[in-house]
């Protein structure tokens, strides 16, 4: 069976696919740029369940709530 089959939609914050900030803090980080959840607006890819900040992937809260399957760059690269 395909990963992009029946997968819902994720915009909202959680935990899952996160690695904690190595500065001793146990803060997770998130994203390609591995920052933390800093209140923004966050998307998860649907593929990798990685969190994503909207503004490191040039997407906003409308536009997500548009959106009915979301992948990351990275995946959307694996996928071509």
């Amino acid at each position: 069976m395909c990963k992009l089959d029946n997968l819902p939609v994720r915009l909202f914050r959680g935990q899952d696919s996160r690695d904690l900030v190595e500065d001793g803090k146990d803060k997770p980080v998130y994203c390609t740029c591995r920052g933390i959840d800093n209140g923004s607006y966050m998307i998860a890819c649907d593929v990798c369940e990685k969190w994503l900040h909207g503004s490191c992937v040039g997407d906003t809260e409308e536009e997500g709530e548009e959106i009915d399957l979301y992948t990351c760059p990275a995946c959307r690269a694996c996928l071509v």
